[in-house]
């Protein structure tokens, strides 16, 4: 069975205690630097936008993590509504940045590969499409052994 991710992340933590947390889930899941760097990207900007939303409140993000047919999927519940599924918008454009929150949006659009609401849960979703990365991986690796035994390499005892 799968480990479950899960991370309560409040106000008053550190932003080290995020960046563990997207350490642990690359280290897991072996996602490589792109993958890993834009998931810190995206959890630091989620932190940022509760801090401004919020102000000088408290608030609570609960996000969990697992592995589905389409990829990593990072779902983000705000109980406090600063981030709500109803803010996802149908498509992201560079016309985003035109609007309040744009920036916010448009970064978490951009640097996954797929955002989306779940109004069932209520939740954010970000999903990194990090399958193809592993299926492109081994079709290289096979067809570099196919490569290797095809060759004309000699292999002498010394």
């Amino acid at each position: 069975m799968a480990k479950k991710h899960v991370l309560t992340f409040v106000s008053t933590d550190p932003v080290s205690k995020l960046e563990r947390f997207a350490e642990e889930v690359s280290n897991y899941y072996h996602l490589d630097d792109t993958y890993f760097g834009n998931v810190i990207i995206c959890l630091d900007t989620l932190r940022g936008y509760c801090q401004k939303g919020y102000r000088e409140e408290s608030w609570e993000l609960t996000i969990h993590v697992r592995s589905a047919r389409e990829g990593l999927v990072f779902s983000i519940l705000d109980r406090g509504g600063v981030i709500s599924a109803s803010m996802v918008p149908e498509c992201i454009s560079v016309d985003l940045l035109d609007r309040e929150g744009g920036e916010f949006l448009f970064t978490l659009g951009t640097l996954s590969d797929y955002f989306r609401a779940n109004t069932a849960t209520r939740e954010v979703e970000l999903v990194f499409s990090t399958h193809s990365m592993h299926r492109e991986l081994s079709l290289k690796r096979a067809e570099l052994l196919k490569e290797y035994f095809q060759s004309d390499l000699v292999i002498k005892k010394m």
